[in-house]
């Protein structure tokens, strides 16, 4: 039962990693974009 808790907040952590990663990204690629919107 406590197994089962720590691998879900381990997976839950991990997914919340990934979408901070990925808002990352998307925060670092905004300059890019918003250049080839002005062109």
């Amino acid at each position: 039962m406590i197994f089962g808790f720590a691998l879900l907040h381990r997976s839950k952590a991990g997914m919340l990693h990934s979408l901070v990663s990925v808002s990352d990204v998307a925060i670092a690629f905004q300059p890019i974009r918003n250049r080839f919107q002005a062109i």
